[in-house]
């Protein structure tokens, strides 16, 4: 465990310190110019600066190189050593077309399986800062999300989907300017990556439900219900069509986890730590939302970033105690509960109010380390715990 908590603590300050650094060093110059970039107008400062580059480097050694972390990294890992010596996938069959072709490119370099992690590593980090690149405010408290934040571990597991949730991510523009083309072509591409991302194609209307007057105890009203819902969900067993959907979307091989729910035998997660401070995450992005818009006014990333925010922590908390199946289409959107956290603290931090941004750090990162705890002390698993591959 120790080394898990110094290897994640340490890499999320350095992500921290870099962010820093170069968004310091833009303001400066664009106090120089008399140019602002608070509100995602044109960077001042090249996407390639070496802070930008040094932290995706250490993304992708540090996070690249991990061996055996994820539910589904020994899958990932024999499923590209069989495309090695076998020049096919051997232990599943079912892997989307563009997936297998990037796969097969890496595999004719005849690296390590382990590499083919790092260039993985490396796409997704590259589109993770190339999507910040206009608002570099947001990248010292990115940089630690993306490290100790929640889901941060779901993204050590599920190596596609959140592939194409920084893909989602660094296409925001086309959404916000309204270029569909360019968009749906992203998304067709997605889809030969993991067939789930046709999803991404109603995530291109999210501009219009963004409120210019958001009022904040309509969303919390909204979410808490959800939260209530989802806290015994009867209500699942309208839903006789969703079985079709889930075999559809590449997830038949768990189709025996649907017959507990066609019972209404549900799988109830406790109100410990880490879902108590998931809730109360929810609640304080929420309750911020009007201040944010009111700060970083005319930031149309951020409205379209608190829709898809807001409607992933209430899908997620309405389907919580169904089958985490069903949680799997929120892969692509705990990105933009991310950014929403991270507006928060850049705001608190603009405010000078440092102990409720102390405070709220403190709760983003928590469930990391509750959860390295329990890994380490209480056995639940040992696939979340940080090794090194050249240590192995």
């Amino acid at each position: 465990m120790l080394t898990s908590v110094i290897v994640y603590t340490l890499l999320a300050i350095a992500l921290w310190l870099l962010g820093y650094h170069v968004n310091s060093r833009e303001q400066k110059l664009c106090l120089t110019t008399g140019e602002s970039a608070l509100n995602g107008e044109k960077t001042r400062m090249p996407f390639y600066s070496w802070e930008i580059l040094l932290a995706i480097f250490l993304v992708t050694v540090v996070i690249g190189f991990k061996w055996n972390v994820g539910d589904d990294f020994m899958m990932y890992y024999k499923s590209f050593d069989d495309l090695l010596k076998y020049g096919e996938f051997q232990n599943r069959e079912n892997f989307e077309i563009g997936y297998y072709c990037v796969n097969k490119l890496i595999s004719f370099t005849l690296c390590r399986p382990i590499f083919f992690f790092a260039v993985w590593t490396l796409a997704q980090a590259s589109l993770f800062y190339f999507a910040l690149r206009d608002r570099k405010f947001l990248l010292p408290w990115m940089g630690m999300l993306l490290i100790l934040g929640p889901m941060n571990l779901n993204w050590l597991t599920f190596m596609r989907q959140w592939t194409i949730s920084f893909m989602l991510m660094a296409a925001m523009p086309w959404v916000i300017e309204r270029k569909p083309v360019p968009y749906f072509l992203m998304v067709l591409f997605a889809m030969t990556i993991h067939k789930s991302a046709l999803l991404l194609a109603l995530f291109y209307f999210a501009p219009l439900l963004v409120s210019e007057n958001p009022h904040r105890w309509r969303y919390l009203v909204v979410f808490l219900l959800c939260v209530a819902l989802g806290a015994y969900p009867i209500w699942f067993k309208a839903f006789t069509w969703i079985p079709d959907v889930v075999y559809w979307a590449g997830y038949e091989r768990y189709d025996y986890l649907l017959e507990p729910l066609r019972n209404l035998e549900f799988h109830f997660y406790t109100w410990g730590p880490n879902h108590i401070a998931s809730v109360l995450l929810s609640l304080v992005f929420i309750w911020y939302y009007p201040k944010l818009k009111t700060h970083f006014k005319d930031d149309k990333f951020l409205g379209v970033s608190f829709v898809l925010a807001f409607a992933c922590v209430c899908f997620d908390n309405l389907v919580l105690n169904t089958n985490y199946i069903f949680r799997r289409p929120c892969d692509y959107l705990y990105v933009f509960q991310w950014v929403m956290l991270a507006y928060t603290m850049a705001y608190l931090k603009d405010k000078k109010q440092y102990f409720v941004l102390t405070a709220l750090c403190i709760l983003a990162c928590v469930s990391t380390y509750v959860i390295l705890y329990k890994c380490a002390y209480m056995h639940i698993s040992d696939k979340m715990l940080y090794h090194f591959y050249f240590f192995q």
